[in-house]
């Protein structure tokens, strides 16, 4: 990774403040690639270290990884200085022990943006139908209409109880800022 900063060094200062667009757009393509490329190197690190520490690769059902997690939570932090959950690092390691991993970012990267377009598309028609007339859908009939995961599904249950048990003012603030309308 210092290499990468070597290399990209002027990249990771603040941008000149004579900078043209084209330079701007020219350096934020450069980052994004960097980005993806990094996301690929640390993977690829990551299963190098579990190399190190378990001696093979990952088994389905073997419990060999717990000193892998145990060296991760004391000496692995992400760029806020959390510890990365377990799950998280299991997905690394497959990425980081993939034949191709830059498709399989490639791809977790097209099912994220694929899940928040179903999720605008879900916030869209709350709306319409905030503004059309107040009425409960049931979950199931909100995943058959836009055909949502299991994770979205619990992210709207997580909201629905949330609204539930806000009071009438904090309803009334949160559909002002959505719709731009006052409710009564």
């Amino acid at each position: 990774m210092d290499a990468l900063v070597e290399i990209n060094g002027n990249l990771l200062r603040e941008p000149e403040p004579t900078a043209d667009l084209e330079q701007l757009a020219r350096e934020l393509n450069e980052l994004a690639h960097v980005r993806q490329n990094a996301r690929v190197a640390f993977c690829r690190r990551l299963a190098a270290a579990y190399l190190l520490i378990v001696g093979h690769r990952p088994s389905n059902g073997s419990s060999d990884g717990k000193k892998f997690r145990a060296w991760c939570d004391a000496k692995i932090r992400s760029a806020n200085k959390k510890r990365y959950s377990h799950r998280t690092l299991e997905l690394y390691l497959i990425i980081g022990f993939a034949k191709n991993p830059e498709a399989i970012v490639r791809q977790r990267t097209d099912d994220a943006n694929s899940r928040a377009r179903e999720v605008r598309r879900f916030g869209a028609a709350v709306i319409n139908a905030i503004e059309k007339e107040a009425r409960v859908l049931p979950i199931i009939q909100i995943k058959k209409k836009f055909e949502t995961t299991g994770d979205v599904a619990r992210e709207i249950n997580a909201l629905m109880t949330a609204w539930e048990q806000a009071c009438p003012q904090s309803r009334n603030h949160f559909l002002y800022l959505v719709t731009g309308r006052r409710v009564a």
